[in-house]
């Protein structure tokens, strides 16, 4: 989420006008939104603030990739919802995207959609965020014995922030019904 607010950030990329205002105005109740009309104008605007790209393939068959190349270029971290015009004949998740819609979307429809993204990305925070807690609990585990991590509060602390994490990451998946979640990963 930007730093400045505990609102996500989209940023909506699309060739028309009225349709970039119709998707900032569907999203603007639940987030901050930034929009572009162009893959240039995107790429001065995009930042590290951004939680969500939502861009439409339209533009040009070649847009996504160029954003998503640009975003890892950067270091930029988001979540990218393709828009495009008909089912995809490759996968989008092969691109760099973590879901897609096709045409025609209506503004209930785009704002799931985000939330459903922006859920996915924080399953995958937490997800790397406990396998590193795993491995430090596990360096402890080999430098120390059972008697001397029994009296250690850091590893009790540990051991507890492990359970809390396993919680929000089963809690995550049951909720997104994440049967291929690796693909996330």
């Amino acid at each position: 989420m930007s730093a400045q607010t505990a609102r996500p950030r989209v940023l909506v990329v699309m060739g028309i006008e009225h349709i970039v205002e119709t998707y900032a105005e569907s999203l603007q109740d639940e987030y901050d939104v930034d929009t572009a009309t162009s893959v240039a104008e995107a790429l001065g605007v995009i930042d590290d603030d951004h939680d969500v790209v939502v861009i439409d393939r339209q533009l040009s068959r070649e847009a996504d990739v160029v954003v998503v190349d640009e975003l890892q270029k950067r270091g930029v971290d988001c979540r990218i919802v393709l828009v495009l015009d008909e089912e995809p004949s490759e996968s989008v998740l092969e691109l760099g995207c973590t879901d897609y819609l096709v045409t025609p979307v209506d503004g209930q429809e785009l704002t799931e959609t985000v939330r459903r993204v922006l859920r996915i990305g924080e399953y995958v925070d937490r997800r790397r965020e406990l396998g590193s807690k795993k491995l430090t609990r596990n360096v402890m585990e080999v430098e120390h014995s059972e008697h001397e991590l029994a009296d250690d509060e850091s590893y009790r602390e540990l051991n507890a922030e492990i359970e809390r994490l396993e919680a929000v990451v089963d809690e995550i998946e049951a909720e997104l019904g994440l049967e291929d979640i690796d693909r996330f990963l």
